[in-house]
């Protein structure tokens, strides 16, 4: 479910300082019970959802996300992994991390920038925008969930249409086909122990 952004810009996140140039579009809540330690195993599982640019994922939002990979490869929107960040020298997001704060990369469309107890923040970038998606573990009445923090800087006129043009697309089937289908894997996976390989493995 969807929730202001004024609660994730409350809490005390690291991402606040390393994207205080970025737009914070919005914030999700998936509604999911945890306990304090499962952050791990939730980072896996919906690492695992959004594969290729979300190949994984099911339904209307699976199609879009394989749709939205067809065009990238067509026009070539995918090609921008090396592209400065909007108004930036840095190509990346983790470039402003400490060296021996950063994480090595993925190898995906979503590169990782940092993974802690309670938050973790990827990074994505083609020719429509420079992205972050941002992981936070969050007390509820019930236990522990996850909010999902969406920053963006689009790249130019281009980019900024491109955004309103997929606005409603994220609202109505993406995000909540996401957390539906995370919601159904968390159910089926909760009682799987998990080994313990450190952060970087569930990334």
């Amino acid at each position: 479910m969807k929730v202001p952004n004024e609660r994730h810009v409350a809490r005390p996140w690291r991402v606040h300082e390393l994207a205080a140039d970025f737009d914070l579009l919005d914030v999700w809540q998936f509604e999911i019970d945890g306990a304090q330690a499962d952050f791990p195993r939730f980072v896996d599982l919906h690492a695992g959802l959004l594969g290729a640019e979300g190949e994984s994922t099911t339904g209307a939002a699976g199609l879009l996300f394989r749709l939205r990979h067809w065009l990238g490869d067509v026009f070539g929107w995918d090609e921008g992994a090396a592209l400065p960040i909007p108004g930036c020298a840095e190509t990346r997001v983790a470039d402003r991390l400490p060296e021996e704060a950063r994480l090595a990369p993925g190898g995906g469309a979503f590169e990782p920038v940092y993974f802690d107890d309670a938050e973790c923040l990827h990074e994505i970038s083609n020719q429509t925008v420079h992205a972050l998606m941002h992981m936070g573990w969050v007390q509820t009445p019930t236990g522990y969930a996850p909010e999902m923090a969406v920053y963006v800087k689009p790249r130019g006129f281009f980019g900024r249409a491109y955004m309103g043009l997929i606005d409603p697309f994220r609202h109505w089937i993406v995000y909540p086909a996401l957390m539906k289908q995370v919601k159904r894997q968390w159910a089926a996976t909760r009682a799987v122990p998990v080994p313990d390989a450190g952060p970087a493995a569930a990334l």
